[in-house]
């Protein structure tokens, strides 16, 4: 998954033979394509579809992996999740102990 979250951090778009999380990451962000690893004739079609993709749309789906970076990946998000874990775990047993 670091290597797809680089990409998206670079604003590149990506192409991915891939199942599970990292496929699921790229769909959802609308980023690249992620194809069945083994599917030789689906990975030959993705290489086909984005070597003759107008820039603007290769652009596009940069600037949307780049975007769903910020919002889930980057280091402060991740810095933010666990401070608000930490905080509700302490206020729980702050709670419990009352």
């Amino acid at each position: 998954p670091s290597k797809v979250q680089s990409c998206m951090a670079a604003s590149r778009p990506i192409l991915a033979c891939a199942v599970g999380d990292v496929a699921d990451v790229i769909r959802v962000s609308q980023s690249g394509l992620a194809v069945q690893p083994g599917d030789v004739t689906e990975a030959v079609e993705a290489i086909r579809y984005l070597s003759a993709a107008p820039t603007d749309v290769l652009f596009e789906m940069g600037r949307r992996g780049r975007a769903h970076y910020v919002t889930n990946f980057a280091p402060d998000v991740g810095l933010d999740r666990i401070e608000s874990w930490l905080t509700g775990k302490k206020a729980m047993n702050n709670h419990q102990g009352t």
